[in-house]
């Protein structure tokens, strides 16, 4: 575990590390070239913001290859080893007899690692720089409000400034959550390694929540001034509710990880009903896994669901982006434990 998770975990904060530092330097970059004070700052703040999207753009534009080229190279690999192995040959999975069994591990590096990383680096730089732009819009309204441009200790871009930030903290929570990843001996079953990894994630969020409420408080007005919302037009909104919206978004992404492991974790009723449907064929086989994967999926569309109608009734569009940058901000524990898999594979042989 300590060396799987060892690799993993350079992998996650590489990502979110990466995507940090390119978002926070280009936009310095873009600062200074932009922000001039010529004309208005909602202005020159959305030329910084409209620019910056060409980041998140290259990033995506990558993910599209990475994730769907590696899927597929992927999922050819494991098949195929599989069925010129177990089929044909007759010998067991991942058996160095068998020359497919390269590929399979190394398809597992292409899907799981490098796919998966560029796939969530874009997600999340996306996350980020939306919650930004709004932002900016919220500073656009309170200035309206206030009948003169809005103004705070960091040049009135807190709002503007908190996902960014919001971001670094979720990688500084997520090294700290690496430290409670432990297991008492090697001999460890499968049910304790998934508890010290399930155990390393909540640090992670509960670290990240606690420095969230100080971030808000240090970023944002006590009262945020003339928010939009449909139907209800501008209404003034205490921070904290800011903050509710990022325990939101914090606990929706924590749900969300229950529920793909009750799917698909050994020893759950799913998993287990298509071990019972595999025993009369293939094509049982077949039907019980799309039935299991397409209910799998109803969990986190209410999920989703609830989490935009809770955040924006707490803080608008604005509360919805907060949310889904809360979400995205413990990527590197994620993507640490996805990695830990394929490395720990390979391991295996």
């Amino acid at each position: 575990l300590k060396i799987s998770f060892g690799g993993g975990t350079v992998m996650g904060l590489g990502v979110a590390g990466l995507a940090v530092f390119g978002l926070s330097l280009i936009f310095i970059l873009l600062l200074g070239q932009f922000m001039d004070g010529a004309n208005d700052f909602y202005i020159n703040m959305t030329v910084v913001l409209e620019s910056l999207a060409g980041f998140s753009l290259g990033a995506e534009s990558i993910a599209l290859f990475a994730r769907v080229g590696g899927g597929i190279y992927t999922k050819a690999a494991d098949v195929g080893a599989d069925l010129v192995g177990k089929v044909e040959a007759g010998i067991p999975e991942d058996d160095p007899r068998n020359p497919a069994t390269i590929a399979d591990n190394v398809g597992d590096n292409v899907g799981d690692v490098a796919g998966m990383g560029a796939d969530l680096f874009g997600s999340y730089v996306a996350t980020v720089l939306a919650s930004m732009v709004l932002g900016n819009y919220i500073i656009r309204d309170m200035s309206l409000d206030q009948g003169s441009q809005f103004s705070d200790a960091f040049n009135g871009m807190g709002p503007i400034l908190l996902p960014l930030v919001l971001a670094g903290v979720g990688i500084v929570a997520s090294i700290l959550g690496t430290l409670f990843i432990r297991i008492k001996d090697n001999s460890a079953k499968e049910a304790q390694v998934q508890k010290a990894l399930n155990t390393g994630n909540i640090f992670a969020i509960l670290i990240t929540l606690v420095a969230s409420w100080f971030l808000i408080d240090y970023l944002l007005p006590e009262t945020i001034n003339g928010m939009q919302f449909f139907g209800e037009g501008a209404k003034d909104i205490p921070a904290t509710n800011v903050f509710y919206a990022t325990i939101v978004g914090l606990g929706v992404g924590y749900l969300i990880s229950l529920f793909t492991e009750y799917y698909t974790a050994l020893g759950k009723k799913p998993v287990l009903d298509i071990v019972q449907n595999s025993s009369t064929g293939a094509a049982t086989n077949i039907i019980a896994g799309l039935s299991v994967g397409m209910i799998s999926t109803a969990s986190s569309v209410l999920l989703f669901a609830a989490a935009i109608w809770g955040s924006y009734a707490l803080a608008g569009f604005y509360g919805v982006a907060i949310a889904a940058s809360a979400m995205m901000a413990t990527t590197a524990m994620q993507l640490a434990i996805d990695a830990f898999g394929p490395i720990a594979d390979n391991a295996g042989g």
